[in-house]
């Protein structure tokens, strides 16, 4: 699996970024997305927060770059977009999807999880590792990881049901 680094210098030097960046100069990494499942494992979408209030996503994959059009974001209206800074992360991906899959083997043992969900972004909690795993109970398991200190900051079991009922 690649390296957050290594997915952010990749992207900046291609021609797709550099043709964005020359329109969009004040926009901002703001998060990396990764959903870990067959069709999707090798892709990565990183987005950038754009002064507008939309977002641009790059899907990375080992031999292509795919630009999203710019989209409304999925925020309260009080949050602010935090920029992510890559030098900040010192925890790896692979660190803290061994944190959070050790927390479901200690506290979920009940539950087998089908896919994880990777955000890696800037919240109210700081630098965290948004880590999601669907069950196959239909729950979701939901741990958030501080990107610096590998520290557990959030983590809740939530039935699918629970959510569809809001």
């Amino acid at each position: 699996m690649m390296k957050i680094k290594e997915i952010i210098e990749n992207l900046e030097k291609t021609k797709e970024f550099k043709d964005y960046k020359k329109q969009n100069e004040y926009s901002f990494l703001s998060h990396i997305f990764h959903i870990d499942d067959e069709p999707n494992k090798d892709d990565f979408q990183v987005g950038y927060y754009n002064k507008d209030d939309t977002i641009t996503t790059f899907i990375i994959n080992q031999d292509q770059v795919k630009i999203i059009p710019q989209a409304e974001i999925f925020k309260k209206p009080d949050m602010e977009v935090k920029k992510l800074n890559v030098d900040d992360v010192k925890i790896t991906i692979q660190q803290a999807d061994k944190i959070a899959r050790d927390i479901l083997k200690e506290k979920y043992k009940k539950e087998t999880a089908s896919k994880r969900i990777l955000i890696l972004q800037n919240i109210e909690l700081n630098l965290v590792y948004n880590i999601t795993f669907i069950t196959q109970k239909s729950s979701i398991i939901n741990i958030k990881i501080d990107a610096k200190t590998g520290e557990i900051k959030h983590e809740s079991l939530t039935p699918l049901s629970s959510l569809i009922s809001k």
